[in-house]
């Protein structure tokens, strides 16, 4: 338990104002003792969530062995919840303060490591600092993800969406919908200040709700920021109302501890402002079944480990009756009877949303590398993931039409990719390890790469297309239909890559030139961390085994795949899976296109 008094002392108003909160009042709760006396605990969140003091020789007794038991279990990755929060340091924030944190995470990986486990930091807050864990060696959440794809559809725009898939830590999970809400702060510097409020009236005229943050507002500060503050009451316009009433309810919050704060803290009071915004997913996109598998499709196709919450899979709506029962979040959580499971698994765009999971799961292009074409125009989105020059999956989105498709080489669907589940990044060979110049430099090199005219072959000449129509799941009219494509006739956007002609085993030019970057980039140390003496001959080392999947599977951070790279016979067939509305070419070209008809 972390001690109030140790910590900080009775804070000031000065003070107070720095500590980042979860509630409209001060992170502290009086304990009664059994003796009589009344302890004051540091106390972040609910009265029931004491903080524990992992720094302080009890503490990490207690860290140690609630880890340890997770591992014994077979975790394979362990969440590190509201991580930030854990440092506690006088005058400052009391989150995320360095190094004390970045000492903790260390200790606790050198701990986990002999099980094979990894650690996922779940931490709501500027993109930046979910990049820097990254590039640590940590899993994080995507949680910008949510807001920044609402944006692109209600503002039929994907520039800042893109921007983010660009530059997003790779070793991420991904995510649409959570038991949370969608993060405000998540999206701070990625989507235009100007249009969260559009976003947030968009929620709001679903039924959704605001979950909010506070932070402590001294005396002085509450004044002025008053009588700037404009509400309407019954179409009159009256100077700090709102805020006035979030300072009384505060003000009796900080009476209940004010023992435990200096005496200028109670000229104060506490703010609140959103923190996130909560509905399900399905209800965000309007419960318009073709809008939300697009957004499902893309983020299946976003760089990371796509996860996907129980109500979203169920393509849920929001459940207003446990909303008036419980918390502003129970919006999100309805408690679903095996009945209303089962009718829920059959509905067109549940059944639609499985087969992509099937997709996203089999496919052997995602076990490779991902590319974002930044040429594209702001209201379209490609991306492209590739394994070596065999396996290749394609996104097209457009925000305007609200149109997309999903291009692939063959995969055998009837193949056992459930095995065991590889966790093992090397972070080296991560984007995610290197500086940002660095990884915008291997973005232009990949572009410049992804444009590389070819001899117009592209895939199809190792894979010639079957007679044969090949589905995935049943042929009903209401669900993804699959038909034989080709890509013998390559345009600019949709340009198969081709082997290098110095590099013999198949690895695509693409490859290694990133490969070759990211060894250029290696410092001593982190060579060292990974046991290289000569960092490029280690790549190069890497760069004629073009046939290991170990070693690819290794490099991307990609899970939910076999490592053991032994590979299936593939079906001699290209197919499309389509949200659009095309048809044939004209060109008599066999790339076809079904439309999702919902």
């Amino acid at each position: 338990m972390v001690w109030w008094f140790d910590t900080t002392g009775a804070p000031s108003a000065d003070e107070l104002q720095k500590v980042r909160t979860r509630k409209p009042a001060p992170p502290v709760l009086g304990v009664h003792m059994a003796d009589g006396s009344v302890v004051p605990l540091w106390c972040t969140f609910s009265d029931q969530q004491i903080d524990i003091n992992p720094f302080s020789e009890e503490g990490w007794k207690f860290t140690e062995a609630s880890l340890r038991s997770l591992c014994e279990r077979g975790a394979r990755l362990i969440r590190l919840d509201a991580f930030g929060y854990v440092t506690k340091q006088a005058g400052t924030s009391c989150f995320m303060q360095e190094p004390e944190v970045w000492d903790l995470l260390s200790r606790i990986k050198e701990m986990v490591k002999p099980y094979g486990v990894q650690l996922l930091c779940e931490v709501h807050e500027d993109f930046n600092l979910n990049i820097e864990l990254a590039r640590h060696g940590y899993w994080v959440y995507d949680f910008a993800l949510p807001l920044l794809m609402l944006h692109a559809m209600r503002f039929k725009t994907a520039g800042p969406l893109k921007h983010w898939l660009s530059i997003c830590p790779r070793r991420q999970i991904t995510t649409l919908d959570t038991h949370d809400g969608m993060g405000v702060d998540d999206v701070a510097g990625l989507a235009p200040l100007v249009d969260v409020p559009e976003l947030e009236h968009c929620i709001l005229s679903h039924g959704g709700t605001i979950n909010y943050k506070h932070f402590y507002v001294p005396g002085g500060e509450f004044e002025s920021e008053a009588a700037e503050t404009i509400d309407q009451r019954d179409g009159v316009e009256v100077k700090g109302g709102g805020f006035e009433q979030q300072c009384r309810k505060s003000k009796c919050t900080l009476k209940d501890v004010q023992e435990f704060l200096q005496p200028d803290c109670m000229q104060g009071c506490y703010k609140s402002v959103p923190h996130q915004y909560n509905e399900t997913y399905y209800s965000a996109m309007d419960e318009d079944p073709k809008k939300y598998l697009m957004a499902r499709a893309i983020q299946f196709f976003t760089p990371g480990v796509p996860m996907v919450y129980y109500v979203g899979l169920l393509a849920g709506t929001n459940d207003y009756e446990l909303l008036k029962k419980g918390s502003i979040r129970d919006i999100n959580r309805h408690y679903y009877s095996l009945e209303e499971a089962r009718a829920a698994t059959r509905r067109p765009v549940v059944q639609a949303l499985l087969q992509l999971c099937t997709f996203r799961n089999t496919h052997p292009a995602f076990k490779g590398r991902v590319f974002i074409d930044g040429n594209m125009p702001d209201h379209q989105l490609h991306v492209r993931w590739y394994s070596g020059t065999q396996h290749l999956a394609v996104l097209q989105a457009d925000f305007q039409t609200l149109d997309f498709s999903i291009s692939h080489t063959p995969y055998e669907t009837s193949a056992d990719n459930s095995g065991d589940l590889s966790l093992d990044v090397a972070s080296v060979f991560s984007i995610d390890a290197l500086d940002m110049p660095t990884r915008a430099a291997i973005r232009k090199q990949l572009a410049k790469a992804m444009q590389t005219p070819n001899d117009g072959s592209g895939f199809s000449s190792k894979m010639p297309v079957q007679s044969e129509d090949h589905k995935i799941g049943s042929g009903a009219d209401n669900r993804f239909k699959l038909q034989l494509a080709s890509f013998n006739t390559p345009s600019p956007m949709d340009t198969a890559v081709q082997p290098d002609a110095d590099n013999q085993e198949g690895l695509s030019m693409a490859q290694e030139l990133e490969c070759r970057q990211m060894a250029r980039s290696m410092t001593p140390s982190e060579a060292a961390a990974e046991g290289v003496t000569d960092a490029r001959a280690f790549v190069d080392e890497l760069l004629s085994d073009g046939d290991s999947q170990n070693d690819s599977s290794a490099r991307n951070g990609s899970i939910g795949e076999n490592s053991d790279g032994n590979q299936q016979q593939q079906k001699q067939q290209n197919t499309t899976a389509s949200g659009s509305n095309g048809n044939s070419n004209a060109d008599g070209n066999d790339h076809a296109k079904h439309s999702i008809q919902l």
